[in-house]
């Protein structure tokens, strides 16, 4: 993990605005541990599995005895698409903005922001978590951001993305049949 993780600073990232979050009682462990820059994870007590935050059960023992766990900050990028059209008005003031899904290392697949920079994204590419507040009276969230290629895999000539690629639509695109697909990615 980065050393402004480890002191618990919450970095200005360029481009990532983000609405409100607020936590909860389930959430209360994931946020304290953001607010110090520390990445908190579901751990299974009885197997040591990693788990998403969110999990309720064990996926490889099905043991619903939980605790928390801080992993490190690297993650390695699965898939991801830009967002250009909000799902929702609360999200307005924040398209374009990439999400994707990211393998945590040492843990589970979590669908997370991606912060890319002037970084091109490939499938493989090498993520670090960083923290941002969110609007107030929010929460810090943990987004994460392209590192230098280091052991990432790029595709050679001819290999397709297809199913584990990223993708971006225009708004409206998906409705109209004609998806602006942005493999490799041109978006944000």
């Amino acid at each position: 993990m980065s050393e402004s993780s480890e002191r618990g600073a919450h970095d200005e990232v360029a481009g990532a605005t983000i609405p409100a979050v607020t936590r909860d009682d389930a959430s209360e462990a994931f946020f304290d541990a953001a607010a110090r820059g520390r990445l908190s994870l579901r751990c299974c007590l009885r197997c040591q599995t990693i788990l998403t935050p969110s999990a309720r059960s064990c996926t490889a023992c099905h043991g619903d005895a939980l605790g928390e766990c801080l992993v490190g900050g690297g993650a390695t990028l699965i898939s991801w698409v830009v967002v250009y059209d909000p799902p929702t008005p609360v999200l307005a003031d924040c398209v374009p903005y990439v999400v994707g899904i990211v393998e945590v290392e040492g843990g589970p697949w979590m669908v997370a922001r991606i912060v890319r920079g002037d970084a091109t994204l490939h499938v493989g590419a090498d993520l670090e978590v960083r923290f941002i507040d969110s609007e107030e009276p929010g929460e810090a969230v943990p987004v994460f951001v392209v590192t230098p290629a280091i052991g990432s895999r790029e595709l050679v000539h001819g290999e397709s993305e297809s199913f584990l690629g990223g993708y971006s639509w225009q708004p409206g695109g998906l409705e109209a049949g004609s998806p602006r697909v942005n493999v490799g990615g041109d978006g944000p």
